[in-house]
């Protein structure tokens, strides 16, 4: 039997951290960063520190069930869109990244945007979402996921379009998937940097999860994803843990969920991860490092927490079980 990780101390520890981040006024009130030096912004209010504050209180089962105090995170979250065309604004990421991920803190709340996604519009029809998904910049794979995956979310989310409209979106992906990889896009696969390859098809797979599609080639996802591992368990980055981690747990656990190739192999690496990722977030050290002030960043490693949960059933001890914020709804 597999050795039991506690990390009940981080994550009893995490509400507090989450309250390092609020600014003053009504409780949803959130910045995105602590240590103000160099950074260009986010040490105000910011739509990914509220955003990123509620997926995190969610994880851990501590989201706010008084409704004033809802309709206060509600409101908050609401005011970052603007309404002539729809877009939730922040300067770090791609109007279609912000607005995904600031419609999908929302619906931890079971609220959705004020006014409708106007700039989304275009996409709508069978040529319009194909013509935006060619458009997008396929050799910056990570990056330009935002954009197609933050579409797909949105519409997903607040039901804007019906299943013909997802088959169309998920059509056009499957035809354009790399069979060698699993990952997007065929014929601008960089073999000497696949790892935003992954990342950027992460963003895809959970779209695929949560429209209950098939995600296409599995076996080759696992195999891609295990080839990008570090021998840390990590992957990307050594020595932190974040956004590269999730991705690259989610692809591999939930490509193995649907086909069971390399069972043992997948549960090897996974493990690998588990004990990296333990070992860094019950380092106080590295909690107050710089990498850990930003608390996007953190919600990206609290994810991966919880996403190792579900794929080491029984070898992860929390206080109580933590909630996949990819299991209610898309996008983070």
């Amino acid at each position: 039997m597999a050795a039991v990780c506690d990390i009940s101390e981080f994550v009893d520890w995490l509400p507090e951290y989450v309250q390092g981040h609020r600014l003053s006024g009504p409780e949803a009130r959130y910045q995105r960063y602590c240590q103000a030096d160099g950074r260009d912004s986010g040490t105000e209010l910011d739509a990914y520190g509220c955003a990123d504050a509620a997926n995190i209180l969610y994880t851990i089962g501590l989201l706010p069930r008084e409704p004033r105090v809802r309709r206060q995170w509600i409101e908050v979250l609401q005011e970052f869109q603007r309404a002539e065309d729809g877009v939730f604004v922040n300067p770090t990421h791609s109007d279609e990244h912000t607005t995904a991920h600031l419609t999908a803190a929302l619906e931890l709340f079971d609220a959705r945007p004020l006014h409708a996604l106007h700039f989304m519009a275009p996409c709508k029809t069978r040529e319009g979402i194909a013509q935006f998904l060619d458009a997008l910049n396929w050799r910056s794979p990570w990056e330009q996921s935002h954009r197609g995956a933050g579409v797909g979310a949105a519409f997903l989310i607040t039901e804007a379009v019906g299943n013909e409209w997802f088959d169309w979106y998920f059509g056009w992906l499957n035809e354009q998937v790399d069979p060698e990889t699993g990952f997007w896009r065929r014929g601008m696969i960089d073999r000497d940097d696949l790892f935003p390859h992954l990342a950027g098809s992460f963003h895809y797979h959970f779209n695929y999860v949560a429209a209950r599609r098939a995600i296409p080639y599995p076996e080759r996802v696992i195999d891609a994803s295990l080839e990008l591992m570090l021998a840390s368990g990590l992957f990307h980055r050594e020595g932190e843990l974040g956004f590269a981690d999730i991705d690259g747990v989610f692809c591999i656990h939930r490509a193995l969920r649907q086909c069971g190739h390399r069972h043992g192999d997948c549960m090897a690496a996974l493990r690998r991860t588990l004990a990296a990722a333990v070992e860094l977030v019950t380092d106080r050290v590295y909690r107050e490092s710089r990498v850990f002030d930003d608390i996007h960043n953190t919600f990206g490693a609290v994810c991966c927490l919880a996403e190792l949960q579900q794929a080491l059933p029984g070898e992860l001890r929390t206080p109580r079980p933590l909630r996949q914020v990819l299991d209610r709804r898309p996008f983070i």
